[in-house]
């Protein structure tokens, strides 16, 4: 049993839970010399086939894909966002439904609320109390990727041995990779 958490982006905080609490997180860049999004985009897709393999390879199977769920893009960040997201989501959603993985998408106050207790917290603030929990995590989409694992767990009790946010054991078996 695994669950992949995920913080889209063309730097895309991830986050893996394996059964004996193993959790390891990082961040991939998904960019392209060409600047040619359908080439990212095959990247991101390549990526989560390198993972789901990974996770076989090691005698496991990929339960569950978990990610931030973006609802609304304010218009300052401009409608490339929107579109660079919404490419990822569907690109995503095509990926678990072609390997039969469910998908969870949580919004983003509520990945927020059960982190911190505000639904509206700042990015730094989930940060910093995801580093209380993981040390080694270093910015902020890792720390969202590791926020929407804690979260999904909680939210979706089926996967009875994912991490929960208090468990002291998670500090122990965390393993950064990059």
């Amino acid at each position: 049993m695994a669950v992949l958490a995920l913080d889209l982006g063309w730097t895309c905080g991830w986050c893996t839970w394996r059964r004996g609490d193993a959790v390891a997180s990082g961040t991939e860049r998904f960019g392209s010399q060409s600047g040619e999004d359908g080439v990212r985009l095959l990247a991101f897709r390549q990526f989560l086939t390198a993972t789901r393999k990974s996770i076989i390879d090691a005698g496991e199977t990929l339960d569950d894909v978990a990610f931030e769920r973006v609802d609304f893009i304010a218009a300052k960040n401009g409608v490339n966002a929107a579109h660079v997201w919404g490419a990822l989501w569907g690109n995503l959603e095509s990926w678990c439904a072609f390997y039969r993985i469910p998908l969870i998408g949580l919004p983003v106050s509520t990945v927020k609320k059960h982190v911190t207790g505000h639904g509206s917290a700042a990015k730094q603030l989930v940060t910093k109390r995801v580093q209380e929990l993981y040390p080694h995590v270093i910015e902020h989409n890792e720390a969202d990727a590791v926020a929407v694992l804690i979260t999904a767990k909680n939210k979706h009790p089926h996967n009875p041995g994912a991490p929960n946010a208090t468990a002291p054991q998670e500090k122990a078996r965390f393993q950064k990779r990059r």
